[in-house]
């Protein structure tokens, strides 16, 4: 009876000692599932934080630039600065597409629409100024700079 008993700890020990390895395994295993999916979420969201943070480099910049114009009186720097201008805003526009390519959850999409319509509002301000400057209303361009674009 004292070798049954003992045969009979040790089976029940055993038995513990696998579902103790075997629920280990299976913690791990979902954990690294997790920290798969964290990795993937985190690296999206800094991705779009990045791009976000690009259109908001390129806006800034062109309103950088759009005040070097009404400074410049040389027209072969103003024609360099006006296709500096254009590209600035090729920036803005790349980075949205990339942005919206990642794919966007309902309230990223109604923020984003909230600021495009912004920003296109702004760029419509800042097509007249420099539309006023091309025509020779110098005038007038800085007028709507310093009271409507900025």
């Amino acid at each position: 009876m004292l070798k049954n008993s003992k045969t009979l700890i040790l089976a029940g020990f055993g038995l513990v000692l696998l579902l103790m390895v075997g629920l280990t395994v299976i913690g791990l295993t979902r954990i690294m599932a997790v920290n798969g999916k964290m990795e993937e979420i985190r690296s999206v969201n800094s991705a779009k934080t990045a791009l976000v943070l690009e259109m908001r480099s390129a806006a800034s910049d062109r309103a950088i630039s759009l005040h070097r114009l009404a400074l410049l009186a040389d027209p072969f720097e103003w024609d360099e600065e006006l296709l500096e201008f254009g590209r600035i805003a090729a920036r803005f526009i790349q980075a949205r597409e990339k942005l919206v390519g990642l794919g966007l959850s309902q309230e990223e999409k109604d923020l984003l629409a909230q600021s495009l319509e912004l920003a296109k509002h702004g760029e419509q301000l800042q097509a007249m100024v420099v539309l006023s400057f091309q025509q020779g209303n110098i005038a007038d361009a800085h007028r709507s700079l310093l009271k409507e674009v900025i």
